[in-house]
This record gives structure tokens, sequence and C-alpha cells, in this order.
């Protein structure tokens, strides 16, 4: 089966790579944060050769996997914001990203409670 990564973003002088997969989900438990990030690792950690060639990444590289689980009610946990913190990514994006989530989920549930029933 092929997977295609939501983000990889590259830091060609540091010989850095990271894969960013963001998942929208709603809350469910304490440790969800974990399990999306292990899930993720589970699907992208064996591609991480063919990435590498795709990319055109050598051996240098270190090639790191990151679940990012964002909330369906806009919730952005502690450890989804010290990863941001860490690549340099401003707390507004992840405001932003908040925001989105939070648009969508309305528009499906607006979707869900007046759209046509099909039989």
């Amino acid at each position: 089966m092929d997977r295609r990564i939501d983000i990889i973003a590259i830091d060609r002088i540091s010989k850095r790579a990271f894969v960013l997969d963001p998942t929208v989900r709603s809350e469910l438990s304490i440790s969800q944060v974990q399990d999306v990030d292990s899930e993720k690792k589970s699907i992208y950690e064996p591609c991480i050769e063919d990435l590498r060639i795709k990319c055109n990444l050598d051996a240098q590289y270190s090639i790191s996997v990151h679940g990012i689980l964002i909330g369906a009610r806009g919730t952005i946990h502690h450890e989804i914001f010290q990863l941001f913190k860490s690549l340099g990514i401003p707390k507004t994006t992840l405001e932003d990203i908040a925001i989105t989530a939070v648009k969508g989920s309305c528009r499906i549930l607006h979707n869900h409670i007046y759209s046509p029933l099909i039989s």
C-alpha cells in the first residue's frame, strides 16, 4: 500500500527531516496524544528509506516521524505545543490550526443536522 506523507519539513543545514502527520479526532483519553504518535510512527517509520530516495536525503540525515493530534474541539495538547516550539513554528500557527479544526467540526455537524436523509 502506498502512503502519502502530509508534511515533510527538511532542514538541509542541520541535516534533519521531520515527517508531520496531523490528525483531527474527538478527544477521548489523556493518552490519545501518545497513541496517535505511536500509530503514525508505526505507519511511516517503515517508509523512511523510500523517503530518503524520493527526497534525496543521504544517510547523514536524521528523520523523525511525529503524529500530531488536534482535538475536534480545537484542543492542542501541551506535547504538541512543545513539538512545534522545538521546530520553531510560531504559536500563532497552532492557534490557526485549532480554529480551523473547530470550523471543520462545525461544518460536519451542520451537514449532519441539516442534510436530507438518504434512504
